[in-house]
């Protein structure tokens, strides 16, 4: 998998280096921005996409077909981006909405503060820094905490909405069978 993402993102690479280079023609610094910021949309939208479908059902493919085939997973999720897309949202969601809301509880009361002192008293950019980088660094243990007893929720959603997707994918689908 790695080469593949590689070539994937020298592709979105050169399409932003050459987007870079024929834009700079017209002189127009604008338009340039403008140009490569389509581009690098686009590129990255493509990039996404592609590692969506070769990794959604990489894992029950590998598993039940006893091979690792990314054309298997490619023909398995034609069609159902959109669909395994709104699935990998809806299982992170929960382990998401505790996460954020854990944050939310042990930082709120400290950053609400500090946001409203920026803004009313107008504080330098170096001190609103510091001031949040200290309140981060009193809270990242239990932070990381809360995320060690998050990740296996979200590691067991995940995997069991790839194997359910390879179960309704791959019903009646034929298996190609592993070489020796």
């Amino acid at each position: 998998f790695p080469a593949i993402f590689f070539v994937l993102f020298i592709g979105l690479m050169s399409a932003i280096a050459a987007s870079v280079l024929a834009a700079q023609v017209t002189g127009i610094k604008a338009l340039v921005a403008g140009f490569i910021l389509v581009v690098a949309f686009v590129g990255t939208c493509a990039l996404l996409y592609a590692i969506t479908r070769l990794l959604f059902l990489l894992s029950p493919v590998v598993v039940v077909e006893d091979k690792i085939s990314f054309e298997r997973t490619w023909s398995l999720t034609r069609g159902n981006f959109w669909r395994i897309a709104a699935v990998l949202f809806l299982v992170t969601l929960p382990p998401a909405i505790v996460f954020l809301g854990a944050f939310a509880t042990l930082l709120g009361p400290e950053l609400v503060p500090l946001f409203h002192q920026a803004l009313n008293e107008h504080m330098t950019q170096q001190a609103f820094a510091d001031r949040l980088n200290a309140i981060t660094t009193a809270h990242i243990s239990t932070m990381l905490g809360i995320q060690l007893i998050v990740a296996p929720f979200s590691v067991g959603l995940a995997c069991a909405a790839s194997a359910q997707g390879y179960k309704a994918l791959a019903d009646g689908a034929p298996i190609s069978t592993p070489r020796p």
